[in-house]
């Protein structure tokens, strides 16, 4: 087993993302992260007013504070049965991924988008469904 942790800097890209020094104690790290987890969040701004562009995949997409209303949000991970060696259906996707992000954010209003696993990384191990919302937008996106 491998973790590895790393601090990126608020607005650099996703594509070239900034890292920043950790403490020289790790439990210096981890009182922070205790104390304070909303600062290590992960939030994404897309340069995109609308909000129409999902977080990954905006031109200008680069890493935002989480404490000062970031465009996107990541809110949550949710594991998918993994039973099958093939990947759902469409349909069985979708129908997760509105279970797991969709209802939550729609009834506070938000914009919601969910990354499920794709052919290629199901068959890898992959399955997860990253749920991503909005700050305080009114519409579904994903």
């Amino acid at each position: 087993m491998r973790c590895d942790i790393a601090l990126v800097g608020f607005g650099s890209a996703l594509t070239a993302p900034t890292f920043l020094p950790l403490p020289a104690d790790i439990r210096d790290l981890v009182r922070e992260v205790t104390e304070q987890p909303l600062k290590f969040a992960l939030c994404i701004d897309t340069g995109d007013p609308s909000g129409g562009t999902d977080p990954y995949n905006g031109p200008f997409s680069t890493y935002a504070d989480c404490t000062d209303r970031p465009q996107w949000q990541e809110a949550s991970t949710a594991d998918l049965p993994s039973g099958s060696a093939v990947l759902p259906d469409v349909d069985s996707l979708l129908a997760f991924e509105q279970l797991r992000c969709g209802d939550a954010a729609e009834a506070t209003g938000n914009l919601w988008f969910a990354y499920a696993p794709t052919e290629e990384s199901w068959l890898a191990g992959d399955r997860q469904v990253e749920c991503w919302v909005s700050s305080g937008l009114d519409s579904r996106v994903a």
